[in-house]
């Protein structure tokens, strides 16, 4: 996943190269352009692991599922309309005077029947999360908010999805930031220590179907 600037591949999200580092192709937009103001937004993609000759990938800020052939040709899409995902093509900046933007932070596909999804949305208390205001380098100069706690800004809602049908099987939400989605059992969180540092914290999974 990557926003190549070339003639050929510019426009397009993802790019497939074989495991000596060569290039074999570009494919992921249904129109591949570049817009004004939009630079790396169309382009951004969330891809787990190649599964045999097929490929997931989620449009990040529209909750979009596709799979895709080895030959770039799309092969399904599963479009997840949902209460707390309004559809967006903007930056997810942190602002004290709007909430943060609803994204996918992460798709894990679990054998030939599910696919799992953590989307990042805004915490009730999402201004607790915020820290000192900050400008950044012009021109023309932009007025930023610093992250003081992840949690505090954002809860995580983990979905499992049923890739034949679209059904949602289980819809649980965390009152935590889970921005890693590293297996069916294992969240990661980020987290920030006394020194401002970040870290990471390994979160057990337990979903319980109904």
């Amino acid at each position: 996943v990557a926003d190549i600037r070339t003639m050929a591949q510019s426009g397009e999200p993802l790019h497939l190269f074989s495991v000596e580092g060569g290039y074999l192709r570009s494919f992921g937009a249904d129109i591949a352009a570049v817009r004004p103001g939009l630079s790396g937004l169309l382009e951004r993609r969330i891809v787990p692991a190649v599964r045999d000759d097929e490929l997931w990938s989620a449009v990040s800020t529209q909750y979009v599922l596709q799979r895709w052939s080895r030959t770039g040709t799309k092969e399904a899409e599963l479009v997840r309309r949902a209460d707390w995902f309004t559809p967006h093509w903007t930056h997810p900046m942190p602002s004290r005077t709007e909430p943060p933007k609803p994204q996918v932070a992460g798709i894990l596909v679990a054998g030939d029947t599910a696919i799992w999804v953590a989307s990042l949305i805004a915490d009730d208390n999402w201004r607790q999360g915020l820290g000192k205001t900050i400008v950044g380098r012009g021109p023309p100069p932009r007025e930023g908010v610093t992250v003081i706690d992840y949690d505090k800004l954002l809860d995580t809602v983990i979905e499992v999805i049923d890739i034949r049908s679209g059904t949602v099987l289980v819809s649980q939400v965390f009152d935590q930031c889970f921005p890693f989605l590293l297996s069916t059992e294992y969240l990661a969180g980020l987290e920030l220590d006394s020194r401002d540092e970040p870290k990471i914290g390994l979160w057990r999974l337990i979903l319980r179907y109904r």
